[in-house]
């Protein structure tokens, strides 16, 4: 019974604040919420019929609840475990169909709310809009007023208008009488004035023809004296163009002989050197043309530049016994020995021509082990282009 009483009070609670209070809801609109009106009076019906068939539902549950458990006291003790069980089962079958209900109305209720809050959204936008227009409407009744009164006092200020207007036109002819007699006047002074300029003018263009033929005499003059001097400068100009052009290609020819001349004179130090070891000649006597002077200095390979005929020449003064060769690229030219005498350096010499490309490498190499003697410039290298 204390469960039916509470289950009662539950669904009581949400139910009251579903009702509309007649003397705190404003009217809305009719022409825009009678359909919200007739939903939301649909659903309270439907809500209250639920509710109805709930409670007799519950109640007939109570009775049979309250038979079965009667019945119960009477059967024997054997079969009290059976019975609570089977009650047990109905009472859960009947608060899960409870508790079904109670959502359904519970979801009503809350659609219901938020029907109810719509609602008086809309009507307090429409009750807005409503002071909206009745504040434009008394605007434009206050601006028809003030019309009103405008027109009227125009009206009443035509007739005095209209003879003031006609007063003004009389002295406005008046005026304009007085002007056209002015201008007749000055008229009559304007064309004295102009036969007199007229006069003038034909003077000044007797006078501007007499200029015009002495400055064609002047510029047919002046234009004969710049002509002459125009001829005599162009004679001028081309002839110091010969001479530059003469020392250009004076000056353009030197410097293709220059840098068609090649040549360096190169001695060695002292050193001692082992088979198959490029020479260096490091102290540079002299040097003329393109040539890569640091890396013959720290290489000893002499890089042809400038194709052409050349002339290598080979002194070497040696210690005892030794031979070097003279190599382009990989290819000997020519070998110089130099022949012992004991307890002296001795000295052997080598000529040879060939012709160089462009890329070409010449060395000096030994093909015996070597004591160079280069205190004096005994050991030196020299290789020219001839031309």
């Amino acid at each position: 019974m204390e469960t039916f009483c509470l289950f009662i009070c539950f669904f009581s609670i949400p139910s009251l604040s579903a009702f509309l209070l007649d003397d705190k809801t404003p009217l809305p609109d009719n022409a825009l919420t009678d359909k919200h009106y007739i939903v939301l009076i649909d659903s309270l019906h439907e809500e209250k019929m639920a509710r109805q068939r709930l409670e007799i539902a519950v109640t007939q549950l109570h009775r049979q609840l309250v038979e079965k458990t009667e019945n119960l006291t009477n059967l024997p003790a054997t079969c009290t475990c059976k019975l609570e069980g089977e009650s047990q089962i109905e009472i859960q079958k009947v608060k899960n169909e409870t508790e079904n209900l109670l959502q359904n109305i519970t979801r009503q209720n809350e659609e219901l709310q938020k029907m109810y809050f719509e609602l008086r959204q809309n009507h307090s936008q429409l009750k807005g809009d409503n002071e909206q227009m009745l504040k434009e409407l008394n605007i434009v009744k206050n601006d028809s007023a003030v019309i009103r009164k405008i027109m009227t006092d125009l009206q009443q200020l035509k007739s005095i208008e209209e003879l003031q207007t006609i007063k003004t036109l009389q002295m406005d002819t008046e005026t304009l009488k007085s002007q056209v007699h002015m201008l007749s006047m000055k008229q009559t002074a304007r064309g004295q004035d102009f036969l007199a300029l007229y006069n003038n003018t034909i003077a000044s263009e007797l006078e501007f023809a007499k200029n015009i033929g002495k400055l064609t005499m002047n510029l047919n003059e002046t234009k004969w004296q710049i002509k002459h001097k125009f001829q005599i400068a162009s004679l001028k100009t081309l002839a110091e163009i010969d001479t530059l052009r003469n020392d250009f290609n004076a000056f353009t020819q030197k410097y293709i002989n220059d840098s068609q001349q090649v040549a360096i004179t190169s001695c060695a130090v002292y050193s001692t050197v082992n088979v198959n070891t490029v020479l260096k000649f490091p102290n540079i006597k002299y040097s003329k043309g393109n040539i890569d002077i640091d890396i013959f200095k720290t290489t000893g390979i002499f890089r042809c530049e400038v194709p052409g005929l050349y002339i290598i020449a080979v002194t070497m003064m040696n210690y005892g016994d030794g031979t070097i060769y003279v190599r382009q690229n990989r290819s000997r030219l020519t070998g110089i020995y130099v022949g012992a005498i004991r307890g002296y350096y001795t000295t052997g010499s080598g000529f040879v021509s060939t012709y160089l490309n462009t890329g070409d490498n010449v060395t000096v190499t030994a093909a015996t082990s070597l004591s160079i003697y280069g205190h004096h410039d005994d050991s030196c290298l020299t290789i020219a282009k001839l031309n």
